[in-house]
C-alpha cells in the first residue's frame, strides 16, 4: 500500500492536473539529460513548443470547464501523433512541450509539420459542437555547443512567437547562426552608441 501511495504521490507531482502529460517542471529535468547525453556524445535532439492558436475564443465561447476539456482531447491528440521517442508535456495554460530524442533538426521540422497539418484537419466534439483549431510551433536544437535547457525553451518560445507573428498556424526553425549573429550585431552597435556618447560628454 506504501508503495502504490508514493507512486500516485510521484504522479501527481510529476503530471498536469488537466491533461495528465508531465508537467513543465519534469519536461525541463527531461531536457537537461538530454543536453548533458548531447554534450557528452555529440548527439542531436530537438524540442518543439507548440500554442493552440485563438484559444482565449474557446473560453469566450465556451466556459473554463470545457476549455480544460479541450486541454485534455487537445492531449489526447498529441500523443496520438507522436511517436514512442517523443516525450509530450503541458507548460502552461495552451502551451506544450515535445521533447524529440535523437531528432536532428530536419527531422523535427517534418514531424512538426505533420503534427501542425494532422491537427488543423482534426476537430473535437464540444457541447454537441464540433471545435477545429490551428496551431503555431517553434523549434530548437540541442546540441553539444547548447548552454542550457533554459536556453532551449527559450529559443524555441521565439520562434514560436515569430510563427504567431507570420500569421499563426505556421512551423518555425530557430536558427541558432543567425539569431546569435543579430545578438552579436545588437551588442556592437550598442557598445558604439556607448562609446560615441562618452566622447560627446567630454
Amino acid at each position: 500500500i506504501r508503495a502504490g501511495a508514493q507512486k500516485t504521490l510521484s504522479f501527481e507531482r510529476n503530471s498536469d492536473r488537466v491533461t495528465h502529460l508531465i508537467n513543465g517542471e519534469s519536461l525541463l529535468y527531461q531536457l537537461r539529460r538530454s543536453l548533458r547525453h548531447a554534450q557528452a556524445h555529440d548527439s542531436e535532439h530537438a524540442f518543439l513548443v507548440l500554442d493552440i492558436d485563438n484559444f482565449a475564443l474557446v473560453n469566450d465561447v465556451f466556459d473554463t470547464t470545457s476549455g480544460d476539456e479541450v486541454l485534455g482531447e487537445f492531449a489526447k491528440l498529441l500523443g496520438q501523433l507522436n511517436d514512442s521517442r517523443a516525450l509530450t508535456a503541458r507548460l502552461e495554460e495552451d502551451e506544450f512541450g515535445i521533447l524529440l530524442a535523437y531528432r536532428p533538426l530536419a527531422d523535427a521540422r517534418r514531424i512538426a509539420d505533420k503534427i501542425r497539418s494532422d491537427i488543423a484537419s482534426s476537430s473535437l466534439e464540444l457541447e454537441d459542437e464540433s471545435v477545429s483549431f490551428t496551431v503555431s510551433m517553434g523549434i530548437a536544437p540541442i546540441q553539444r555547443i547548447t548552454r542550457s535547457p533554459e536556453q532551449v525553451l527559450e529559443q524555441a518560445r521565439s520562434a514560436l512567437r515569430i510563427a504567431k507573428d507570420q500569421g499563426r498556424d505556421q512551423v518555425v526553425v530557430y536558427d541558432v547562426d543567425q539569431n546569435e549573429m543579430h545578438r552579436y550585431q545588437q551588442e556592437r552597435a550598442s557598445s558604439r552608441r556607448q562609446l560615441e556618447e562618452a566622447m560627446d560628454t567630454d
